[in-house]
């Protein structure tokens, strides 16, 4: 019993399924730089979906004389779009650490519920003396 038990308590120790877990440098250093990619999202895309609607606009100015390049309209409503869009996916997804997002506001789960219809048959004199007929013919 002693032999397979420390048998099996080296195996415990090699086996990395079963080993105690522990945080390591690694670990925690990607924690930071979790961090660093949120601020990263928070700022990095809206200023490229910005600056590549900004060089929209400068590429129509140079086609289009007439065009007026308008800061407002050419750089900050795609940048604060991009800002609400990642601050959306931000709240759906707890901070970017779940893989699938929850949807904003938690809906009550609705119960399909069957029609029941009630049908009532009711019988003419034609039925009636029909059925008295073949009655009739069967006796």
């Amino acid at each position: 019993g002693t032999q397979a038990e420390s048998k099996f308590a080296k195996h415990a120790e090699l086996d990395s399924a079963l080993a105690p877990k522990t945080q390591s440098e690694e670990e925690a250093k990607k924690k930071t730089m979790a961090i660093a990619g949120r601020i990263g999202v928070f700022f990095v895309f809206p200023c490229i979906v910005g600056g590549t609607s900004l060089m929209v606009g400068i590429i129509e100015k140079r086609r289009n004389p007439d065009y007026t390049l308008n800061v407002d309209r050419d750089f900050m409503y795609p940048f604060m779009l991009a800002m609400c869009l990642t601050m959306v996916v931000f709240i759906q997804t707890r901070g970017f650490t779940k893989d699938k997002a929850e949807p904003l506001v938690s809906w009550p789960k609705v119960k399909k519920q069957r029609k029941v219809v009630h049908k009532y048959v009711v019988k003419g004199k034609e039925e009636e003396e029909e059925e008295e007929e073949s009655d009739k013919k069967n006796d």
